[in-house]
């Protein structure tokens, strides 16, 4: 080691020059970082779950969705309307975007299950033809009561987003144009929008906004305590120039192996100031205190060196493996902050061993000055510390011990969750249009529950359909589900259709005006759909001539596999976890397998 400072001492504007070189390079390529907000590097890579999660979203599509959330005194009126089917238009122009469904471009089925014609073909501008449409869709349609509440309050236009990376998502601009058409089509009805990608966008920003705030934030409290201790300003400019050229370091060469920062290396340029900058504490301390010693700038600083590059060594070797340990963990945002906090941490620890000693060889030595009255108090202030804690030993092992208990008793108490939204302020606009939607109109989270029969129309049959209802009936009771569409609700769907005056034979027409009477109306009493196999059987001939666009979104063609669409408020992953385990120990005991 000795060796080495020589060589930097004696060849000390090379070092600079050779450590100045290298920063510029990879401070060229830290300009490019990236943010990444996406929840996936929150996900075990190696996780089966999320081999399977992308398997569901290939077959039934993307869950990507954003919804606008519409606010009236009464929805079905003209105006509303008219509005509504705007809005729809206005963002299934947008690129990014898969398609949108709301009351005014949703299929009729019923009218014709191959070519199904859209529910609202012609917006109603007559007060009796509006009822009329309320009436129909709450008591044949009720499985568009996801598009807009039974009260007649509120309306959801759902955007359902192309399979995008966070990147292509941002370049193109979907939030930002989705946010102008809310803005543009504002009043007297209250729109809002939210969704995930609305939520990670705004996370985003928010996220660009703390690296601006926080790590100027850290370079001023270290400034601070570096003047406080040296009063001087090589004591400031070097371990500062160290830990800037550490964060530099960093940043190229996350940039030039691909890694954006994410929600979990987020602390990585205030990790490195912070922690880095007592390195560099230490060698300039030592330096101090070789000039009171007397001799050459270079003498000074082999004394210097040679006294303090082991301690520093240690230090920074115990702090990298203890960030390389995280590379064992699952998930790979935790392994990434591992990973760069260890290269930066070696980083800092490079430039302290040879950027600082080829400065301070350069640089006039300072005159011996006497210990300033204020240092002096310091000192003596540190030295009373120490000798009470060698004076009560045991009381203060004693009281430390006492402390733990607590301590450890709330580590039991600690509890996993994600809540993007939590990272918002209460009062922000994103966490309260999420809320409002939520609570007046509906969830806006989906998640799916897939039944997979094992056999080509194994989930058409009576048996399974029968346990899908009774299982999206057993959703309904659970805390913050607030829709839920199967296989079974188009059953429902069609059944009305044949007991109203439809036919099993080709399609199934339903007078757009009026519709017959339901036989409850004419005083015949009706007898539910599931007490009757022969009616579940005649709706599930009928749902398998459905267009493949519409089955596309609750089964495959073959009929093997179903999905239950479940429309939620649930934002924590905690009580998603919850609900998830409920289904579990629901389809247990209600789908055994076969």
């Amino acid at each position: 080691m000795k060796r080495f400072f020589h060589l930097i001492v004696q060849w000390p504007k090379l070092t600079l020059l050779l450590s100045l070189l290298l920063t510029g390079f990879l401070g060229y390529h830290a300009r490019q970082f990236r943010i990444d907000s996406s929840v996936e590097h929150l996900l075990a890579t190696d996780d089966p779950n999320k081999k399977y999660y992308e398997e569901v979203r290939a077959l039934f599509g993307s869950d990507d969705i954003a919804v606008i959330g519409l606010l009236a005194e009464n929805v079905y009126t003209s105006t509303v309307l008219e509005k509504i089917r705007r809005i729809t238009q206005q963002v299934e122009k947008l690129d990014g975007v898969q398609s949108v469904r709301s009351l005014t471009n949703v299929p009729d089925p019923i009218a014709d299950l191959s070519y199904p014609p859209l529910l609202i073909p012609k917006i109603p501008t007559d007060p009796a033809a509006l009822t009329a449409l309320r009436q129909k869709i709450e008591e044949q349609y009720p499985i568009y009561l996801n598009f807009v509440t039974k009260d007649a309050k509120g309306a959801a236009i759902i955007v359902f987003f192309k399979d995008l990376s966070d990147d292509e998502f941002l370049n193109e601009r979907v939030d930002e144009r989705l946010q102008e058409i809310v803005k543009r089509e504002q009043g007297p009805e209250q729109l809002y929008l939210t969704g995930m990608q609305n939520i990670q966008v705004n996370s985003l920003k928010m996220m660009k906004q703390d690296l601006r705030t926080f790590t100027p934030l850290s370079l001023a409290v270290i400034m601070g305590v570096l003047g406080f201790c040296f009063r001087n300003l090589r004591g400031v400019f070097l371990p500062l120039l160290s830990v800037l050229c550490g964060v530099i370091w960093t940043l190229g060469i996350m940039v030039l192996t691909g890694e954006a920062i994410t929600i979990g290396t987020l602390v990585l340029p205030s990790l490195v100031i912070v922690i880095g900058s007592t390195y560099s504490i230490y060698v300039i301390a030592q330096y101090e205190e070789e000039v009171e010693k007397g001799g050459t700038a270079a003498e000074v600083v082999l004394r210097a060196f040679s006294r303090v590059s082991l301690p520093v060594t240690i230090a920074a070797f115990t702090t990298v493996v203890g960030f390389i340990t995280l590379l064992v963990n699952r998930i790979a945002t935790i392994r990434a902050l591992g990973l760069y906090a260890a290269v930066g941490f070696a980083s800092v620890t490079v430039i302290v061993l040879t950027l600082i000693p080829a400065a301070l060889t350069l640089l006039p030595l300072p005159r011996r000055r006497k210990t300033e009255k204020g240092a002096d108090k310091l000192a003596g202030l540190l030295a009373q510390v120490g000798q009470f804690n060698r004076q009560y030993q045991i009381p203060i092992i004693g009281a430390a011990v006492v402390l733990i208990i607590p301590c450890l008793w709330g580590i039991t108490r600690i509890r996993a969750d994600s809540n993007f939204l939590n990272f918002f302020k209460k009062d922000s606009l994103i966490r309260r249009a999420n809320e409002i939607i939520g609570e007046k109109i509906g969830g806006t989270q989906i998640f799916s529950v897939v039944v997979n029969s094992g056999q080509k129309g194994g989930v058409a049959t009576v048996d399974l359909v029968r346990r899908i209802r009774g299982l999206q009936d057993y959703l309904a009771t659970l805390p913050g589900v607030d829709q839920t569409i199967s296989i079974a609700d188009y059953c429902e769907l069609i059944d009305r259709a044949l007991q109203h005056g439809g036919s099993e034979e080709g399609d199934i027409i339903v007078g757009e005006e009026t519709s017959p009477p339901p036989p409850a109306a004419t005083g015949a009493p009706e007898t539910p759909l599931w007490d009757q196999p022969e009616r579940i059987e005649s709706a599930l001939k009928l749902v398998k001539n459905m267009s493949p666009q519409t089955l596309a979104s609750f089964a495959t063609l073959d009929f093997s596999m179903t999905n239950i669409t479940v429309r939620t408020r649930l934002t924590s992953s905690r009580d998603i976890v919850g609900a998830a385990e409920e289904v579990r120990r629901y389809a247990k005991d209600h789908f055994p397998p076969r």
